[in-house]
């Protein structure tokens, strides 16, 4: 099978009524999403004959799930489509959204950025539908809300955005150096070393770490995520840890015996370094006395 035409659906259950027709339908639709190697199978021609007829889907979900599948098609598939529909499309979708309904938001405005609607129109027309916690919530999801133009009005807006996402930034990376710091992850993956040994590499606990002298992120100053002392003391930490990967990579190989062997070393070696001296100092560093809360919620100035 080369395409996959969705009118042959309508006739899947001969004698099925056409309520359970579009049940069937609109399910394989919604599961569709999730499997977008089924792309490829869609036919151009199903997807003009679509935009022509969801004008008349009278339900917003069924209209707002059409509206979401053929936007992420097109642009999977690179299907070359007027800007015109594109446009008529995307203020359908706006009007569903002043009903309420808000299902799969974010991909579908994405996939609508992607197509050439611009984030100017997008952000503004959003902005007289959403409660402002809502607007913020959702788009600092959305890439570059900064540069928009969106009138004196609502610039309040987009600062709370870019607040907002330099928030969560900042959350994220005090989280993780206070878990990596903290004298239970030492604890801890003493704990699960059978477990880790036996179906997980132990250096996934601190493969993530993106910081040391070769990544010290100076963009998180720039930006105001981070503090310059801050940053100082995520670098030394990742210093640290960077030990235990050199190590590993020394020790490359062939066997799964050997290799489990090289684990048990670096493991050993992990767990000596969380709970050392040097650990202890950079964490005091950090945190001073405050809490966790109280330094991952405090943007610098």
């Amino acid at each position: 099978m080369d395409i996959l035409n969705f009118d042959f659906l309508y006739n899947i259950l001969e004698n099925g009524d056409e309520d359970t027709k579009k049940i069937l339908f609109f399910s394989l639709i919604n599961n569709s999403k999730n499997n977008r190697y089924l792309y490829q199978y869609i036919d151009i021609s199903w997807i003009e004959y679509m935009l022509d007829k969801v004008d008349f889907i009278e339900d917003i979900y069924e209209k707002a799930d059409i509206i979401s599948f053929l936007v992420g098609v097109i642009y999977e598939n690179e299907f070359e489509i007027k800007d015109t529909k594109i446009e008529h499309l995307f203020y359908l979708y706006l009007n569903i959204l002043q009903s309420g309904y808000g299902a799969d938001v974010i991909n579908t405005l994405s996939y609508f950025l992607d197509l050439g609607i611009s984030l100017e129109i997008i952000v503004t027309e959003c902005i007289k539908i959403y409660p402002n916690d809502v607007f913020i919530h959702l788009f600092s999801k959305l890439p570059e809300i900064g540069k928009c133009k969106v009138g004196k009005n609502n610039e309040k807006f987009v600062s709370l955005i870019e607040q907002h996402r330099k928030m969560i930034t900042r959350f994220d990376l005090v989280l993780h150096f206070h878990f990596i710091t903290s004298y239970d992850y030492a604890e801890n993956i003493l704990i699960a070393g059978e477990y880790l040994n036996k179906y997980y590499n132990y250096m996934i606990m601190c493969a993530d770490w993106a910081f040391s002298r070769e990544h010290s992120r100076e963009d998180l100053i720039v930006e105001n995520i981070l503090t310059k002392k801050e940053l100082q003391l995520f670098v030394e930490l990742g210093d640290i840890l960077d030990r235990c990967k050199k190590l590993e990579s020394k020790q490359k190989t062939d066997t799964e015996k050997e290799l489990f062997e090289s684990l048990d070393k670096v493991s050993e070696q992990l767990k000596l370094l969380l709970k050392s001296d040097e650990i202890k100092s950079i964490r005091k560093r950090f945190f001073g006395e405050k809490s966790f809360f109280e330094v991952a919620f405090d943007l610098p100035s």
